[in-house]
C-alpha cells in the first residue's frame, strides 16, 4: 500500500530544501542544490552521443552527472504538459477533499500548505508567473497575461497610465478582451 503521507512529507522536504515557493520550477537550480552536474547530449561528441542514446533516449545519471537530451521534440512537450495537467488535477482533487472534510489536513498537508502560503499576498500560491505584456506578477493563473493589458510594451510606453487604461478599455469594447 502506498504511504501518501510519507510521499507528501518527502515532497515537502524537497520544496523546503530547494526553496520552491511556486511553479513552474527551475530543475537545473534544484540539481545544483543537490550537488549534481548536468550535460546536454548535444554538447558531447557524436560518438559519446551514440553511447548516451544507447543507454537512454532521454536522460540518465552517471556518478554525479545527469546526461540529458536537450533537443525538444513534440512528444516530450506533450508528456510534460500532460504531467503538469495531472499534477494540477491532483491539486484540485486534494483541495476539494480538504474543503469537503472540514479542512482536515494531515501533518504533511499542513506543512505543504504553510510552505506555499504567501503572507504578503494573503493566499496559497501554487503558480507564480509574469505577464508577458506588462511584466506584472500573476498568481495562480495559467494565462500568459494579467488581463489588465494586451497592448505590447513598446506601444504602451508611449502613453501615460490613463491613456493606457483607455486603450485597454477600447480593446475590450472592440475585441472583447482586456
Amino acid at each position: 500500500m502506498i504511504d501518501y503521507e510519507n510521499i507528501r512529507e518527502k515532497t515537502f522536504e524537497v520544496y523546503s530544501y530547494c526553496n520552491i515557493k511556486s511553479f513552474p520550477i527551475n530543475c537545473f537550480s534544484m540539481l545544483k542544490k543537490y550537488g549534481l552536474k548536468y550535460k546536454k547530449y548535444s554538447d558531447l561528441s557524436l560518438r559519446i552521443q551514440d553511447h548516451c542514446h544507447q543507454i537512454s533516449e532521454d536522460t540518465f545519471l552517471l556518478n554525479d552527472t545527469i546526461f540529458y537530451k536537450d533537443l525538444i521534440n513534440q512528444e516530450r512537450i506533450g508528456l510534460s504538459e500532460e504531467a503538469a495537467n495531472i499534477a494540477f488535477d491532483d491539486f484540485k482533487r486534494w483541495k476539494r477533499y480538504i474543503v469537503t472534510h472540514n479542512n482536515l489536513m494531515g501533518i504533511a498537508d499542513k506543512k505543504l500548505y504553510s510552505h506555499f502560503y504567501n503572507k504578503r499576498e494573503k493566499k496559497f500560491i501554487y503558480k507564480k508567473s509574469e505577464c508577458s505584456i506588462c511584466g506584472k506578477v500573476i498568481y495562480n493563473s495559467f494565462d500568459t497575461y494579467c488581463g489588465i493589458c494586451l497592448l505590447p510594451t513598446k506601444i504602451n510606453a508611449r502613453y501615460d497610465e490613463l491613456d493606457r487604461q483607455l486603450l485597454s478599455a477600447e480593446n475590450f469594447w472592440l475585441y472583447g478582451v482586456y
